[in-house]
This record gives structure tokens, C-alpha cells and sequence, in this order.
């Protein structure tokens, strides 16, 4: 419960600052969860508060959440109160199990100690969540709010080279359906182009990645269509293979020749934000990991020009296709998918053409399909 309840106020605090603009809501989130969390303890503990019962004897003392027991003759063990409360009513020769009558602890093989441990853990976890949203509110205290300046958050690499894309602070049409957790289009609506999230560098937000992919007509090519643009023709130079995921990813297995070029990286910071995450994530045997501020100019020092043509993949693709396609039968729009299937590898695509790079295509089906099919991999 305490891992699953920091990774889900860390994720809705800082989705919700990214959204609606404002640290008061990422704040109230945190600290709802922390009540949450304290409430659930008390209910948690309280359901299995163990009484105290003396063979022999039908005294019953109150329930507590602190360390009650059932008591024998030669040992204690533990027991709900309400299985207590049964006990003192039924005849003495069916009021204890055979193996308490003869000095034998029963609690090893019920396990009904244990939820004891999760109600103090729910309680634990919920204070510690109290403690973040009071640190919080105290470090955006005079700021009008943490949303002001994410527009204005472009790197001076990005403004030295040549981009495709005009810089704008706002884009038109979409917004944030909270509901259903998702991106809708919507004419109306305005969001911030750049998102600064509480932990690592600034990035742009995905529908507007996907916009403006579309409006660049980036080309997705098949697997198999992929390792002929890398083999080259005669009229064409051979194509690059760009692997942005994790570098141990790469390590344990890549298309042979891909260049390794990580979107993202470990989390490098010490903040409050930083550690909560490396906390979190540790917790699912996971390594946190933020966006690389450096990703451009890391493809530079790993040799890519401008004028290359270079393929870029992750391990699932992703799609810019907004419809449900099903062979025999008319496409159809899919109003879950209004801005198709987000993954890195196309982020990436985004972060290319914006750099200036001028041939780009992206892997359909990512390195899933690649492997699937039994081609060339490196490991």
C-alpha cells in the first residue's frame, strides 16, 4: 500500500500541476492522499483488532489497535474480536481448538496478525504523504503558480538551430479530459505547448507532438522496409537505425547496427520530487528515470548529421493513426485514440525534425515487431 500509494500521488499531483496549471491542486492531491491513507489504516486496524480472552474465563476486553492477544495456558496468540466474541459464547468443547488447548499457537497458520501490519503501513503512509503536501505548500508559497514559465522553457539548443515548428507558448484545440484520463480535441480549449514536471526537464506535451508530426507528414515504414533502407541502394546512402530506449535495453538486445540514443535517462537530481520517485519506482524493482535534456546532442556525439536518414524506434512504436482500420471494413475514427498511440520512439521523431533533422522516419510496430519477426539483432 505505501508504494502504490506514493506512486499514485507522485503521477496525480504532477499530472494535475500539468494540467490545470496550478501547485494548490498538486498540493490538495498529495494531501488527500495522505488522509486517505491515514483513514484506511485506522479502518484497516481497527476490522482485525485482536481482544483478549483468558481460557477458562469469558472476560473480554476492549478491541485496540495496538497489541492485544488471545491467551492460553502456555502461549498468547492473536485472534479478531469478533471471532472472540463467538468463542466466549460457544461450550467449553468447542469454544477452543484442539491445538490452543494444548498449548499450541494457531496464528502461524491463520495469519489474521498480518493485517495489523497493513493498517500501520496504510497510517505511515498517509502522515509521510501529509508531510510532502505541508513541504509543498510551504516552497510554493509566493508563487502565483509553477505553470507561469513552462512555455518559456525551450532550450538555447533549440533556439540556435533551424526547427520546423514556430515557437509557440499555447496551442489551440485540445485539452485534458480528467474523467477519462485522457487527451480530447476540443476547439475551444487552450493548453501550454511545454510541460516542466516536478521531477527532471521540461518536455512538449504529447498532443502537441502528435499535431505537429502529422502537419510535418512524418512517414512510419514497416520492419522489413526498414532493414532495406539500411542495407541502402544504389541511388540511396544507407539508412540509421536509432534506438532511443534505456541503454541497458540496448545492451540486452538491439537490431544489428542500431545507434543507442536514449530519450530518456536515470533520475539525476536530489530534490524532494526526485527522491519520492526513485523511492516509488524502487519499489516495482524499477529504475526512475526522467526525459534527456541532452537527447540532440547526445545523437550529434554518437554521430548522426542533419542529412542522414535515420529510422527511429523504441519498443512499441506507436501510431499518428486516429482510426480503428480492420481489413474487409471501412476505417472508423476511434474517439478513445483522438491523437493516436503515444510512445517515445515518436517523441523522439518530434525532438529530431525540430532540431533540423530533415529525413526521418519512424518504426512502425517498434522493436517488438522486429525481434517477433526473427531480424537481424545485435545483442
Amino acid at each position: 500500500f505505501f508504494s502504490t500509494t506514493m506512486m499514485a500521488s507522485y503521477n496525480t499531483c504532477t499530472t494535475r500541476s500539468n494540467m490545470e496549471g496550478n501547485t494548490y491542486h498538486s498540493v490538495l492531491t498529495i494531501a488527500a492522499f495522505g488522509v486517505v491513507g491515514v483513514i484506511a489504516g485506522f479502518i484497516v486496524g481497527s476490522s482485525i483488532a485482536p481482544t483478549t480472552l483468558l481460557v477458562g474465563s469469558s472476560t473480554i476486553q476492549s478491541p485496540a489497535l495496538a497489541r492485544p492477544t488471545l491467551m492460553t495456558n502456555s502461549q498468547m496468540v492473536h485472534t479478531p474480536a469478533r471471532m472472540a466474541a463467538n468463542l466466549a459464547t460457544l461450550p467449553m468443547e468447542d469454544k477452543y481448538p484442539t491445538d490452543i488447548i494444548h498449548g499450541q499457537s494457531f496464528a502461524s497458520t491463520q495469519g489474521v496478525s498480518s493485517p495489523q501490519m497493513y493498517g500501520w503501513a496504510c497510517i505511515a503512509g498517509g502522515s509521510l504523504l501529509l508531510v510532502v503536501a505541508l513541504c509543498k505548500s510551504m516552497m510554493s508559497r509566493g508563487h502565483a503558480t509553477s505553470y507561469e514559465s513552462l512555455a518559456m522553457c525551450a532550450t538555447s539548443a533549440e533556439k540556435e538551430t533551424e526547427t520546423l515548428f514556430p515557437g509557440e507558448e499555447t496551442m489551440k484545440g485540445m485539452r485534458w479530459d480528467g474523467a477519462n484520463l485522457r487527451w480530447v480535441k476540443d476547439p475551444k480549449a487552450e493548453v501550454k505547448v511545454k510541460y516542466q514536471p516536478e521531477s527532471g526537464a521540461a518536455y512538449t506535451l504529447w498532443p502537441v507532438v502528435h499535431t505537429r508530426l502529422v502537419e510535418a507528414k512524418l512517414k512510419s515504414v514497416s520492419c522489413e522496409k526498414a532493414l532495406q533502407m539500411q542495407k541502402g541502394g544504389f541511388f540511396s546512402a544507407p539508412a540509421k537505425i536509432i534506438d532511443i530506449r534505456a541503454a541497458k535495453q540496448y545492451v540486452d538486445g538491439h537490431p544489428a547496427g542500431a545507434v543507442s540514443v536514449p530519450l530518456f535517462r536515470p533520475v539525476t537530481g536530489n530534490a524532494m520530487m526526485d527522491n519520492m520517485k526513485r523511492l516509488a519506482i524502487a519499489a516495482f524493482a524499477m529504475e526512475a528515470t526522467e526525459r534527456n535534456p541532452d537527447f540532440v546532442a547526445d545523437a550529434e556525439r554518437a554521430g548522426l548529421k542533419k542529412s542522414d536518414t535515420i529510422i527511429v524506434g523504441c519498443s512499441i512504436g506507436g501510431t499518428l493513426d486516429t482510426f480503428i482500420r480492420v481489413k474487409g471494413k471501412k476505417p472508423f475514427a476511434d474517439p478513445i485514440r483522438q491523437f493516436g498511440r503515444e510512445s517515445r520512439s515518436l517523441k523522439a521523431c518530434y525532438e529530431f525534425i525540430q532540431a533540423g533533422y530533415k529525413n526521418v522516419y519512424h518504426l512502425e510496430g517498434g522493436f517488438q515487431e522486429w525481434f517477433y519477426q526473427g531480424l537481424p539483432v545485435e545483442p
